[in-house]
């Protein structure tokens, strides 16, 4: 199971009691996020950035020789899955992608708010900001002691009353908050590929429909 964008293999602890039931269940934090190591991310194009991630996964499955397995990904774990089991097709049995980044480019799927947005001074300080690689992580860091309220805000908010099903419950509400600010206030890393992955509007530099649509007859 690889998560997706600001997130961490504890975002999944609701679905691994049912898939445990079923099957072996192994979640990563990818490099750069999570408790994985966060080393400097010094990348400077899409390619460079895609192999960050599909490299070191790759080797994180020859360590713990793994093979033949049922490979799933969400939003932008869904986009790194998809890219993975493109180049190493002998390794994934099935691809599973939930709610997956990445499918489009921006000029696939054009936008006549977005074209306008950009064109006013909002649309270009929001645009240079994320070309500066201003992250969500970092706005937590800056608040210093008051991050953690803004994090409990958005937990409440995502996994609580806009949530469908069961809701978490108190106990489970606060430790989820504290795993959440402590792996994004931790040291910039995986986080800075966001510019190098997605344009403005989260559309993919090198989407994945490009690379999975079949050739013209």
């Amino acid at each position: 199971m690889v998560h997706g964008y600001g997130a961490s293999q504890g975002f999944f602890f609701r679905n691994f009691d049912a898939l445990a039931s079923r099957f072996r269940v192994i979640a990563i934090d990818q490099l750069g996020w999570g408790g994985s190591s966060r080393p400097d991310f010094d990348c400077r194009s899409t390619e460079e950035t895609e192999a960050w991630f599909i490299d070191s996964f790759e080797e994180w499955r020859k360590a713990k020789n793994l093979s033949n397995f049922i490979l799933l990904g969400h939003s932008f774990g869904g986009y790194v899955a998809a890219k993975y089991a493109l180049q190493h097709p002998e390794h994934v049995q099935h691809l599973i992608l939930v709610g997956s980044a990445g499918f489009s480019s921006e000029t696939d799927h054009s936008s006549e708010w977005l074209t306008k947005f950009r064109a006013t001074w909002k649309g270009m300080l929001v645009n240079h900001l994320w070309e500066s690689n201003f992250t969500p992580q970092r706005i937590v860091r800056g608040l210093g002691p008051w991050g953690p309220d803004l994090v409990r805000r958005y937990t409440t908010a995502r996994f609580g009353s806009h949530s469908t099903g069961e809701l978490l419950t108190e106990n489970e509400s606060s430790l989820l908050t504290d795993y959440i600010y402590h792996t994004l206030a931790a040291k910039a890393s995986g986080e800075l590929c966001l510019k190098h992955i997605f344009s403005l509007g989260a559309f993919a530099r090198k989407p994945l429909l490009h690379r999975l649509a079949p050739p013209p007859i």
